[in-house]
């Protein structure tokens, strides 16, 4: 039985890759895709090895010399724990605590062993792939520099297979934490958002400055080892293990690996039961009474809509992530300086020559912002088989695309404005045209945005998504309208590089980008108040 869960487990985590999301039986995962697939990853996972190996050559050779090579390893095995606990422990939440099929096999004569054995073992082997690919990179930049010994390979290999036991096990416990935190919580989705946030950002500023990271080990071996060989032991043992080809580290490693995860499956199916069965404590309401207020139809789908994105951590966290962010930039930009806003693409504030270019950069910031606020763009999708509910009101195609296309804006343009107007006020204005097209880009950007992502949902649609999740990230209209913003979110940095072979001034450039988008967005805005619009809505009821 463990074997079908287990298998049934992972065909249901590759067909989010092979279908999209579909739930239909014509889309199951055939053995065609899925080899395809593993080869696919299997070259991806090599390719990224190699490119791994290559950037931390150094890192490598500046410890060997220094006669650290374990604590090159040691180092290794901690960010790539760190790398695959981040990434899966909300898979763990949602896959083994908040499944929901946890009542329908709890329901049949399966043991509560079998169920959590089997999404703890999917958890383990999507823990072990990200470390094996992480791990390999360090194993490429080691065999750069010496030839490989079988008996240092062996020890090697047995250190991968190991290590995804403890990302699983923090990954499952953490998630455990949080699953019964958030079932007492009104604002469930706001928790969820917040505690993805807190483990983006560090894994985002690793990687962002992981060079000097790494030059700083190099410059601080001696120190960092005795950290390392005192405060994190698991650690010591493991790239004591590899360096010193030593089966007695090796031993050891194992044992603090695989204890922990046996004693957390053990008490995690003691009380499976319990935790899948689990209802939310709903605290008593007071009634209140209150004067209601009549709003118009666009307003009051529009709020539906609000209200769905607000109760939806992983549609806040996927669409709506530029809304914050927009405000971010400015808010670094006003009390950080430009030297921290620059600081993420490496460039220093101090060193650039012409700082009248800043509005620019500001622009191009705020600009990438609207790649990761693609709200309307699953807006139609995520009504799933409840569609026909709203065209059955006796609403009009108008009334109910606009309140989508205002759905998005009133989420988003409030904030890039904001966002703008700081930017701006910390730059200064030297030349007035100049500034208020870099202001003014952003928002028009954002109104492009929001109509393209309409219009491509309106089109490339599905509805039988399994659940609200993989609408938001697979949804074909997603997919274009992120990729299309990507492109007019780099436009800025281009016409900075194009002004001078086109013979016109930066501010020119701006304000024919600007022309443009207010050419697209007047063109979509007609779009979708047209009979052709309104055609295809009312025939999304047939699809």
């Amino acid at each position: 039985m463990l074997k079908i869960l287990l298998k049934t487990r992972l065909i249901s985590l590759l067909s989010r890759f092979t279908s999209g999301g579909k739930t239909s039986s014509t889309m199951a995962l055939t053995t065609g895709p899925l080899i395809v697939l593993s080869v696919l990853g299997l070259a991806g996972g090599v390719g990224l090895m190699f490119v791994i190996g290559n950037a931390i050559r150094p890192f490598f050779a500046g410890l060997a010399v220094a006669g650290l090579e374990w604590l090159y390893y040691a180092i290794g095995t901690l960010v790539s724990l760190a790398a695959s606990f981040m990434l899966t422990v909300f898979y763990a939440q949602n896959a083994i605590f908040e499944a929901k099929d946890n009542e329908m096999l709890l329901s049949m004569p399966i043991s509560p062993s079998a169920i959590l054995g089997s999404r703890m073992l999917s958890l383990f082997l999507l823990n072990l792939g990200c470390i094996a690919v992480l791990m390999g990179g360090l194993g490429v930049a080691r065999l750069n520099a010496y030839p490989p010994t079988v008996s240092g390979i062996i020890i090697f290999v047995l250190v991968v297979l190991l290590l995804p036991f403890i990302s699983t096990t923090l990954a499952c416990l953490i998630a455990w934490l949080v699953s019964l935190v958030t079932r007492k919580m009104k604002q469930k989705a706001f928790f969820q958002l917040i505690f993805s946030l807190l483990f983006m950002v560090p894994l985002f500023l690793l990687f962002n400055n992981v060079n000097k990271y790494m030059m700083d080990a190099v410059a601080n071996g001696s120190n960092i080892a005795e950290t390392v060989r005192t405060g994190l032991p698991p650690f010591y043992m493991a790239g004591m293990a590899i360096a010193m080809r030593s089966w007695k580290y090796l031993a050891i490693f194992a044992l603090i690996c695989v204890v922990p995860f046996a004693i957390l499956y053990f008490v995690l199916t003691k009380s499976f039961i319990h935790i899948a069965t689990a209802r939310p404590t709903a605290s008593n309401t007071v009634y209140e009474e209150k004067e209601l207020h009549a709003s118009s139809v666009t307003v009051a789908l529009m709020k539906k809509d609000i209200t769905r994105l607000l109760n939806s951590s992983s549609y806040m966290l996927n669409a709506a992530l530029g809304v914050p962010l927009s405000i971010l930039i400015g808010v670094i930009a006003l009390f950080g300086g430009m030297d921290m806003l620059l600081s993420l693409l490496d460039i220093s504030a101090g060193s650039s020559s012409n700082p009248a270019l800043f509005p620019v950069i500001g622009c191009m910031f705020l600009c990438m912002t609207c790649t990761f606020t693609y709200i309307s763009a699953p807006s139609i999708s995520v009504e799933n088989k409840s569609l026909w509910i709203m065209l059955s009101m006796p609403i009009t195609a108008k009334q109910a695309l606009r309140s989508k296309l205002f759905f998005h804006l009133v989420l988003a343009l409030p904030a890039m404005l904001i966002g703008s107007v700081l930017f701006t006020i910390s730059v200064g204005v030297t030349d007035v045209m100049f500034s208020l097209t870099s202001m003014v880009i952003p928002l028009l950007l954002t109104v492009f945005v929001a109509e393209l992502g309409l219009i491509t949902n309106l089109y490339i649609h599905r509805f039988d998504y399994e659940s609200e999740a993989t609408a938001v990230k697979s949804g074909g209209a997603s997919v274009i309208t992120l990729l299309v913003a990507m492109v007019f979110a780099f436009m800025p940095l281009i016409l900075l590089l194009v002004a001078d072979v086109l013979n016109i001034t930066l501010a020119q450039a701006l304000l024919y980008e600007c022309i443009a988008l207010l050419v697209f967005d007047l063109a979509m805005w007609f779009f979708l108040n047209s009979k052709v619009a309104a055609r295809k809505w009312y025939s999304l009821g047939n699809g």
